[in-house]
Protein backbone atom coordinates (compact mmCIF):
# COMPACT_ATOMS: atom_id res chain seq x y z
CA UNK A 1 0.00 0.00 0.00
CA UNK A 2 1.80 3.17 -1.19
CA UNK A 3 2.47 5.65 1.56
CA UNK A 4 1.26 3.19 4.17
CA UNK A 5 3.01 1.73 7.15
CA UNK A 6 5.56 -0.97 6.46
CA UNK A 7 8.60 -1.62 4.34
CA UNK A 8 8.59 0.54 1.23
CA UNK A 9 11.55 -1.19 -0.39
CA UNK A 10 14.54 -3.38 0.33
CA UNK A 11 18.02 -2.63 -1.07
CA UNK A 12 20.97 -4.92 -1.66
CA UNK A 13 24.44 -3.45 -2.10
CA UNK A 14 27.04 -4.83 -4.52
CA UNK A 15 30.73 -3.95 -4.43
CA UNK A 16 31.44 -2.80 -7.99
CA UNK A 17 30.07 -1.39 -11.24
CA UNK A 18 30.75 -4.79 -12.79
CA UNK A 19 28.70 -6.57 -10.13
CA UNK A 20 25.82 -4.15 -10.72
CA UNK A 21 25.97 -4.76 -14.47
CA UNK A 22 26.04 -8.52 -13.87
CA UNK A 23 23.02 -8.25 -11.56
CA UNK A 24 21.14 -6.24 -14.19
CA UNK A 25 21.72 -8.80 -16.94
CA UNK A 26 20.98 -11.72 -14.61
CA UNK A 27 17.63 -10.16 -13.73
CA UNK A 28 16.82 -9.50 -17.40
CA UNK A 29 17.92 -13.00 -18.44
CA UNK A 30 15.58 -14.46 -15.80
CA UNK A 31 12.60 -12.49 -17.10
CA UNK A 32 12.49 -9.86 -14.36
CA UNK A 33 11.02 -6.55 -15.48
CA UNK A 34 13.30 -3.68 -14.55
CA UNK A 35 11.23 -0.77 -13.21
CA UNK A 36 14.12 1.63 -13.70
CA UNK A 37 17.90 1.86 -13.61
CA UNK A 38 19.21 5.18 -12.30
CA UNK A 39 22.51 7.02 -11.85
CA UNK A 40 22.00 8.99 -8.62
CA UNK A 41 25.52 10.53 -8.77
CA UNK A 42 26.73 8.97 -5.49
CA UNK A 43 25.25 5.59 -6.30
CA UNK A 44 23.82 3.61 -9.21
CA UNK A 45 20.61 1.67 -8.70
CA UNK A 46 18.43 -0.94 -10.35
CA UNK A 47 14.81 -1.11 -9.20
CA UNK A 48 12.43 -4.02 -9.78
CA UNK A 49 9.52 -5.78 -8.06
CA UNK A 50 9.38 -9.24 -6.57
CA UNK A 51 6.42 -11.56 -7.36
CA UNK A 52 4.48 -10.05 -4.43
CA UNK A 53 4.93 -6.51 -5.78
CA UNK A 54 7.54 -5.40 -3.23
CA UNK A 55 10.05 -2.90 -4.59
CA UNK A 56 13.62 -4.19 -4.54
CA UNK A 57 16.85 -2.37 -5.34
CA UNK A 58 20.35 -3.50 -6.18
CA UNK A 59 22.86 -0.67 -5.91
CA UNK A 60 26.53 0.21 -6.13
CA UNK A 61 27.72 3.07 -3.95
CA UNK A 62 30.69 4.93 -5.44
CA UNK A 63 33.89 4.92 -3.33
CA UNK A 64 33.60 8.71 -2.83
CA UNK A 65 29.86 8.63 -2.07
CA UNK A 66 30.24 10.18 1.38
CA UNK A 67 32.17 13.15 -0.03
CA UNK A 68 29.57 13.62 -2.75
CA UNK A 69 26.80 13.40 -0.15
CA UNK A 70 28.50 16.03 2.07
CA UNK A 71 28.61 18.39 -0.91
CA UNK A 72 24.83 18.14 -1.16
CA UNK A 73 22.61 15.55 -2.75
CA UNK A 74 22.50 16.94 -6.22
CA UNK A 75 21.10 13.71 -7.58
CA UNK A 76 20.58 13.92 -11.28
CA UNK A 77 18.66 10.65 -11.45
CA UNK A 78 19.83 10.06 -15.02
CA UNK A 79 18.80 6.83 -16.71
CA UNK A 80 21.45 4.13 -16.38
CA UNK A 81 22.17 2.05 -19.48
CA UNK A 82 24.00 -1.27 -19.32
CA UNK A 83 25.79 -2.84 -22.25
CA UNK A 84 26.89 -6.44 -22.53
Amino acid sequence: MPGGVGVQHVAFQVDSDEALRDAYWSLVDHGVTIARAVDHVSQKSIYFRDPDGNLLEVYYELPNARDLFRQGRHDRDAPLVFER
